[in-house]
């Protein structure tokens, strides 16, 4: 069974506001994914940096020096300067506390091992490397999203630590996709929502405006229905539009044939009158 015109037109204009909602809101969280890890991944690198100073000025400002080149004295010797620096320990607190997609902060040697980090009972032990975040931030959207939208991952942002201008480990800054996701799910939710709005809005509206729209053709089909009724004396509507005319040229149409029924009954009775006479006269 054909839908009415006015089901199709409030249908297309439904599907059309979809349509562009749907786009729009793809590209709004596109773009809000790719903004959110760019800022992600500058800010990190931003904390990373500022722990690497902090790190410089505690081993120079420090009075106690390396017994040695071996890399477990060397352990020691930054774990002793890194715990006993009041600045160093409230750099790697500071920002965990403030920002909370950060997780952890650590400074880890080259073979992984835990140098300092605002976590304590980590210190000494080897840290598994998580994903890179930089390898996230350079990927394309639904990479990034795929990776964020995900619930419990981890990444690192790192900075490379040196010693005496040689690689000695790095500074690795942990976020945590858990609240990357908290973000934007809500922000997500909120844009789905009004796209919603405005389906329904669309559908309201174009519903409304079909029936206005339409109303004139209902009057036409009212004129032709009279019309086969024998009732030639229509209302036309009074409108100048192309709907105006066709009910005007309905209107003339009506007035003819209500025209040559009265002729067509003029003329039958003067048949019926003649018929009539020759009959007499014959009898």
């Amino acid at each position: 069974m054909r839908a009415s015109l006015k089901t199709e037109f409030t249908l297309a204009a439904s599907l059309l506001v979809l349509a562009i909602a749907a786009v729009l809101s793809a590209l709004w969280a596109r773009n809000l994914t790719q903004t959110l890890v760019r800022q992600t991944h500058e800010r990190a690198q931003l904390v990373a940096q500022q722990v690497f100073d902090q790190a410089r000025l505690a081993l120079h400002s420090s009075p106690e020096r390396p017994r040695s080149t071996e890399p477990e004295e060397m352990r020691r010797y930054l774990r002793a300067v890194f715990e006993n620096d009041a600045g160093m320990q409230a750099a790697l607190t500071s920002s965990v506390d403030y920002w909370k997609a950060l997780d952890e902060i650590a400074i880890c040697d080259s073979a992984g091992v835990v140098l300092a980090s605002n976590l304590p009972e980590k210190v000494g032990r080897v840290e598994p490397r998580r994903t890179e975040f930089r390898d996230i931030a350079e990927a394309g959207w639904l990479t990034q999203a795929r990776a964020i939208y995900q619930r419990g991952t981890f990444f690192q942002v790192t900075y490379p630590l040196t010693l005496n201008r040689q690689p000695f480990g790095e500074i690795r800054v942990g976020l945590s996709g858990t609240f990357l996701n908290s973000q934007l799910i809500p922000q997500l939710r909120t844009t789905l929502g009004w796209a919603l709005v405005a389906v329904l809005a669309a559908t309201l509206v174009s519903s409304v405006g079909s029936r206005l729209a339409l109303a004139p053709l209902a009057r036409i089909s009212q004129q032709l229905d009279r019309m086969s009724r024998g009732e030639f004396q229509t209302l036309r509507l009074d409108r100048t539009d192309e709907l105006g005319q066709v009910s005007s040229q309905i209107d003339r149409l009506g007035q003819e044939l209500s025209t040559y029924r009265t002729g067509y009954r003029s003329l039958k009775d003067n048949v019926d009158q003649i018929m009539t006479g020759l009959q007499e006269g014959l009898m």
